[in-house]
């Protein structure tokens, strides 16, 4: 089984081209196992049992979810490659079923730490104006960090063009699909302050075209979704919160939840992040834990 097992790790760095973290990750995940089998076990001799025992084990040693689902993706692959490279003749691991990691609860900042991230970026410095323009427009549109990277200027002209109080603004979600998010008039003013006094001054300092993307590094080409993690990280730092508190994701959730908080439809919540089912965005609702308990004594008949 160690010869297997070997096999099978060079096959995955060799040819799959796996990453380092995913190779040490089953590397550890398959020694693990070859400590629970007898030695010299053939890899025909593995049963289904075998490796719900050994799954098991992992659950009583207290893995998290996401670490055995882990465990049982590095067994699926390793039979599936013992059984083309006939190895075996029948893979255990076709009776175990996927391992449930359940949905992790996100990470939501307050309205207070909402509130000092978005005042992190100071003064008129181009960049200043960029970062505060960026974080209002992940708040108060739930917008993914490569959507918010990808805008273009046309699509925040249009917008800022609006005569509406809270106004349309056209992203590239998932899969390339469009869809409208709403921006309000502070983060519209955040907006349009970087497009009059920071763009153009960046834009300035490309050499050639200027980039047709509204958000713009200090050589004024486009930031990528890399660059939206890191000024998002730099703000965290600047307001004083906990470390690890603040992705682009987490002013996301926040926007979600804080909507739900003040009793937003879930159709509505559904719709402004984009999601395909409702299922995924009734995640926000398990974190408003005040406001069901408010909306069942208000409700509930209490016999």
């Amino acid at each position: 089984m160690d010869h297997a097992v070997a096999s099978f790790l060079d096959v995955l760095e060799v040819e799959q081209d796996a990453s380092p973290h995913t190779l040490a990750a089953y590397r550890r995940d398959l020694r693990s196992l070859l400590e629970v089998l007898p030695e010299g076990t053939d890899p025909a001799e593995v049963t289904p049992q075998d490796l719900r025992r050994f799954l098991s084990a992992l659950n009583e040693r207290g893995l998290s979810p996401r670490s055995v689902a882990r465990s049982v993706a590095a067994l699926r692959s390793l039979f599936r490659y013992l059984l083309r490279e006939r190895w075996i003749e029948q893979d255990p691991t076709e009776s175990i079923a996927p391992a449930r990691m359940g949905r992790p609860i996100p990470r939501v900042l307050s309205a207070d730490q909402v509130e000092a991230l978005l005042a992190a970026p100071r003064g008129r410095a181009p960049l200043a104006l960029r970062d505060r323009a960026l974080l209002e427009l992940l708040y108060a549109t739930g917008a993914r960090a490569s959507e918010a990277a990808g805008l273009s200027l046309r699509a925040i002209e249009e917008s800022l063009a609006s005569p509406e109080p809270i106004a349309p603004l056209r992203v590239e979600g998932k899969g390339r699909k469009e869809r409208v998010v709403l921006l309000g008039e502070r983060a519209r003013a955040a907006l349009s302050d970087y497009r009059d006094h920071g763009r153009t001054r960046l834009a300035a300092r490309r050499v050639g075209r200027a980039a047709g993307r509204f958000l713009l590094s200090r050589t004024g080409r486009g930031l990528s979704r890399v660059d939206v993690f890191r000024i998002v990280r730099r703000a965290l730092v600047r307001a004083e919160l906990p470390p690890g508190a603040a992705s682009p994701h987490t002013l996301r959730h926040s926007f979600a939840t804080h909507l739900v908080e003040r009793g937003a439809d879930l159709r509505v919540v559904q719709e402004l992040l984009g999601h395909s089912r409702v299922t995924t965005t009734q995640i926000y609702t398990h974190l408003d834990g005040s406001r069901l308990a408010r909306v069942h004594q208000a409700h509930h008949p209490d016999l």
